[in-house]
């Protein structure tokens, strides 16, 4: 870590200005496959993958003791390397791709969240880690455990909640900010399978 650090006093109120570089991990993304020969909700890794570095410079300011923290540049050192994962949904995909067994359809407003942005972390309503495939749903439209496949984002677990996820709406957890942010917001149609 280096730092470089000026203080002043103004007026009574104190500041103080840091500039720091840190190296800091980027977590592995999850790449989920589908696996008809399997039981559905088993899932087993293939691949552990392997978290990333990034070198990230900071402006700390300290004004009166209260911390602002502004990223100045970030540069990566070493990309990282993905968990694949099989994921078994044995009878609910037919031989020839298609989704078996669907027991309702919704049209629904689709966006996309992510660990680290907005307070969120990895843990989600219903306890289990957030990872690609984890939807937030409102439990009044959407049982908290069900089965999903979301049209553009494949099989995906209601698992979690948020305060603005009401009626008809599904949050889609991305593995990373740019991720969600080519998600964006759309119509979709989510299939609710038994």
């Amino acid at each position: 870590m280096f730092a470089l650090l000026l203080w002043e006093v103004i007026g009574g109120v104190s500041k103080e200005v840091e500039t720091i570089t840190v190296v800091e991990e980027i977590a592995p993304p999850t790449e989920l496959k589908l696996e008809k020969r399997l039981r559905e909700g088993i899932r087993v890794i293939l691949k552990e993958g392997k978290p990333g570095l990034k070198k990230v410079r900071y402006e700390v300011r300290y004004i009166n003791g209260k911390e602002e923290k502004r990223v100045l540049g970030e540069k990566m050192i070493r990309k990282p390397q993905p968990t694949i994962v099989l994921q078994g949904v044995g009878r609910h995909l037919s031989s020839r791709g298609g989704i078996d067994r669907v027991k309702k359809v919704l049209i629904m407003e689709a966006t996309a969240y992510c660990a680290g942005r907005g307070g969120v972390d990895r843990v989600t309503a219903t306890g289990i880690r957030a990872e690609y495939g984890i939807a937030a749903v409102d439990k009044r439209v959407i049982k908290l455990g069900t089965l999903l496949y979301v049209e553009g984002y494949g099989l995906a677990i209601a698992a979690d909640v948020g305060r603005a996820i009401k009626g008809n709406r599904i949050d889609l957890f991305m593995e990373s900010y740019a991720e969600a942010k080519r998600w964006g917001r759309r119509k979709v149609k989510v299939y609710i399978l038994e």
